[in-house]
C-alpha cells in the first residue's frame, strides 16, 4: 500500500471514530506531520505525478496552478492537497469554507492569523487585526478554521527556492 493510500485510510478512521473537534485536530495534526516528515513521501508523490497515467487522469484541476490534489475521499469527508510555493509567493488574506490541517513539507511557509474586529454589518468589508504569526518548518502544523474563525495569510519564506506544504 502506498503512503497516500495508507495516510488517507488513517484520516478516514479518525473522522469515522469521533466527532470531537479537539480530538480530530490533535490526531490529524499528528498524521499530517508524520506524512510531511516521511522522507520518501515527496519522491513517491512526484514519481506518481510524472509516471502514473491513472493518477494524472484523476487529478482534479483547480484555479490554483500550484495546487496538486492528491486525494479526495469518495464520501467527501476530506481531501489531501499539496501546494508548491514559488519563491516569494504570497496568498492574500483569506478565509476557508471548511477546517483543515496544514503542514510544511519542504522549505518554510509563514502564516499570519487574523481576527475580525468589526460587527460584519457592512457587506464586502471586514476590519481585521493580526493576532499571531508563525513560520512553519517541515513537520510543523497549523489548523485552519472556517470563515471568520480562520482568516489568515500564507507566504513562502524563501526568496531563492520553493517551499511545499500539505
Amino acid at each position: 500500500m502506498d503512503l497516500i493510500t495508507s495516510f488517507c485510510g488513517k484520516v478516514r478512521e479518525v473522522l469515522e471514530s469521533t466527532d470531537n473537534q479537539t480530538d480530530i485536530f490533535a490526531r490529524c495534526r499528528d498524521l499530517v506531520s508524520g506524512l510531511a516528515l516521511t522522507p520518501v513521501f515527496l519522491k513517491e508523490t512526484f514519481q506518481k505525478y510524472a509516471a502514473d497515467d491513472e493518477f494524472i487522469m484523476n487529478r482534479v484541476l483547480t484555479a490554483d496552478s500550484n495546487e496538486v490534489t492528491l486525494y479526495i475521499d469518495p464520501d467527501r469527508l476530506f481531501s489531501l492537497r499539496l501546494y508548491i510555493w514559488d519563491t516569494a509567493q504570497c496568498y492574500p488574506i483569506h478565509d476557508h469554507g471548511s477546517w483543515g490541517v496544514v503542514s510544511c513539507v519542504a522549505g518554510e511557509v509563514l502564516e499570519r492569523k487574523y481576527k475580525r474586529v468589526d460587527d460584519g454589518s457592512k457587506p464586502g468589508y471586514a476590519k481585521i487585526r493580526e493576532v499571531k504569526s508563525a513560520i512553519l518548518k517541515p513537520g510543523e502544523t497549523t489548523v485552519v478554521l472556517p470563515l471568520n474563525q480562520g482568516i489568515h495569510k500564507m507566504e513562502s519564506v524563501y526568496k531563492d527556492s520553493s517551499s511545499i506544504s500539505l
